[in-house]
């Protein structure tokens, strides 16, 4: 739809949020008397891994919801208004050293309640996902489980039961094992996503550069509309408070996909942006879209190609191709919530980059980019427009264009910053 949306050109400035336009439907179902907005939550689950407790809530539509920390005794409360349990789906008991039990209530007031009786006063956050939609709470462990010095028993992963309505979280009492048995051999240790601080670091990666040109029509290469587009967004975003930004190339030379992002965590990064220009045989190709990392394929046929094409650039160089380990970082990458967050600040960037409204939105999609593949730091690439559309090749050469992007997309990376920064850094009086 938001492709639809974007297909007829538009002149800076005049243009309707795209957010607000998606949000019409609800507001004007709001005005209408005794319609209520209701959501089924279909699965209640969870699982403990280093570092977190995380508590899912599978729901059959997005909603609006709150959250609270309450003490004495310390829980998470979360609400939902005019939804219901479906059939089955019922409290869970953890005693993790950290998450007590998950309870539900339904009040009288036509609210659902979720609350999480924690061990003691622990740090939370909280965010949503779609397709499906669920709501995450993700309880943070300090100290040792429980308070003492002996951490519980290792229990597994709490999966939905079956059921034709959605199933209630089932818990398989843990199994000690064996004296004799061998333990499992140790995983290479992943970096964990930095923690929300005061200021973010931002490592903007221009694409190509060096012998490798990118895409070349119509007089222009992709390598230096790269370079400039990354100084915008540089110098835009080091006029915001709490935010600091750095090139990850700063001239014209190649570096290696796997290094773009390994000389950003060495800097520091907290986020990676990697930009782009698209490209394709038809001139008649337009648009604007996103793309954060998909480890199981791509999203669409287009975007497996695209994807292709960019990480063949290292071979092309005369650059050795490393393998990665991409069933060994997968977990750590999931447990981090790289790629959750990877896609909200996919989300979050390309709702700002529609605001420009001088190209044809594409949407935010998924695609094995091999500069995206930081287990620590989320990270997007923005193809910004077509350098094979004559239409789009002078706008990406546009000094003001290229202003009008980096000011977009800085909103959208701060953006995502104080979203995300809000929800991680809630403590528990």
């Amino acid at each position: 739809m938001a492709a639809e949306a974007g297909r007829r050109p538009r002149a800076f400035g005049g243009v309707v949020s795209r957010s607000l336009r998606c949000l019409l439907p609800f507001l004007l179902l709001l005005a209408v008397p005794g319609v209520a907005l209701a959501s089924t939550v279909t699965a209640v689950r969870y699982s403990t891994a280093e570092g977190r407790t995380r508590v899912v809530l599978d729901l059959d539509a997005a909603v609006p919801y709150t959250h609270r920390a309450l003490s004495n005794p310390p829980r998470v409360v979360v609400e939902i208004p005019g939804g219901r349990f479906a059939e089955g789906v019922g409290g869970l008991r953890l005693d993790n050293g950290y998450v007590e039990k998950i309870r539900l209530n339904t009040l009288q007031s036509g609210k659902i309640q979720v609350v999480l009786d924690l061990v003691r006063g622990l740090d939370y956050s909280i965010f949503t996902l779609n397709n499906p939609d669920r709501i995450v709470i993700d309880v943070k462990h300090k100290g040792s489980p429980g308070g003492g010095d002996t951490p519980p028993p290792a229990r597994p992963v709490a999966k939905p039961g079956g059921g034709s309505g959605g199933g209630s979280a089932a818990k398989t009492p843990a199994k000690t094992p064996p004296k004799t048995s061998s333990p499992p051999s140790p995983r290479p240790q992943i970096p964990a996503v930095p923690p929300a601080r005061d200021v973010w670091v931002v490592a903007i990666d221009a694409g190509h550069g060096g012998q490798d040109d990118g895409a070349s029509y119509h007089g222009a290469r992709e390598k230096d509309i790269t370079l400039q587009l990354a100084r915008e967004v540089q110098a835009e975003l080091e006029k915001r408070p709490g935010v600091k930004a750095f090139l990850v190339r700063k001239g014209d030379y190649y570096i290696p996909l796997r290094r773009r992002w390994t000389l950003a965590e060495k800097q520091g990064a907290d986020l990676f942006v990697s930009i782009h220009c698209n490209a394709s045989k038809s001139q008649k190709a337009e648009g604007t879209e996103v793309f954060f990392l998909s480890l199981q394929g791509a999203s669409d046929e287009q975007a497996r190609e695209l994807a292709e094409f960019e990480n063949s650039v290292d071979e092309k160089m005369g650059v050795e191709v490393a393998g990665d380990d991409l069933n060994g970082i997968l977990q750590d990458m999931v447990q981090a919530d790289v790629l959750a967050k990877s896609q909200m600040l996919a989300e979050v960037c390309y709702d700002h980059l529609f605001e420009l409204g001088t190209v044809y939105s594409r949407g935010v999609k998924q695609a094995g980019f091999g500069m995206l593949k930081s287990p620590r730091m989320p990270s997007v690439l923005v193809e910004a427009a077509f350098i094979s559309n004559k239409k789009e090749n002078k706008l990406l050469r546009d000094p003001k264009w290229q202003r009008s992007f980096g000011e977009q997309l800085a909103d959208g990376i701060v953006a995502y910053t104080q979203s995300v920064g809000a929800s991680e850094k809630v403590e528990l009086r």
